[in-house]
């Protein structure tokens, strides 16, 4: 940070550096919010902007085109923004993680009924094998070399506390669609 001209090997290890450190934070993070989940502290939420708002914070490769659409008359739903946007996120790199090298990731906002909403997270992915379907939720339990398995642990526990669910189906042609259904009222 002092120096005003590094040569590219001082910026690529700072780089470097900054990477590994904002992982080992995240990780952090993903512990704590596995380990002592925080009370909800509920307000109306615009899904849209929430979407929005947490995909401004993962690092998408130009190659993966992201893709938002939304019912018309899709609700403002009460639930805790900050804890959705912890969900969102482990769900979005998730997805982003599985495209190997370009593709699509979707997000569809729909209405169910009249206490339901759906967040549809769609991406052209590998896939997820058949018998690890069954393990996505269990901490600790990941494919990826760099994760720790607690990505969509962290997720279930937090959109459960909303009294929704987690879905997760391998689609037949390729990838994989998470749904996550949320009430559309207060979930106490």
């Amino acid at each position: 940070m002092t120096i005003k001209n590094p040569d590219e090997s001082i910026s690529d290890a700072l780089d470097a550096a900054n990477r590994e450190a904002d992982s080992a934070i995240r990780i952090i993070q993903q512990l704590l919010d596995y380990a002592f989940p925080t009370p909800l502290s509920l307000r109306k939420v615009n899904g849209l902007n929430l979407i929005r708002k947490t995909l401004s914070k993962i690092d998408i490769p130009k190659a993966i085109a992201v893709e938002i659409e939304h019912d018309d008359d899709f609700p403002s739903f009460i639930a805790d923004s900050r804890q959705l946007e912890i969900a969102i996120y482990e769900i979005c790199l998730n997805s982003v993680q599985a495209i190997p090298e370009a593709g699509i990731l979707s997000i569809a906002l729909r209405k169910k009924d009249m206490n339901w909403v759906a967040l549809e997270f769609y991406d052209s992915g590998t896939g997820i094998k058949e018998d690890h379907l069954e393990k996505l939720f269990e901490p600790l339990f990941s494919t990826k070399a760099k994760g720790i398995g607690l990505g969509l642990p962290v997720a279930q526990t937090i959109v459960a506390a909303h009294n929704g669910v987690i879905e997760i189906r391998n689609n037949p042609e390729e990838g994989v669609t998470v749904t996550v259904l949320l009430p559309l009222h207060s979930p106490s």
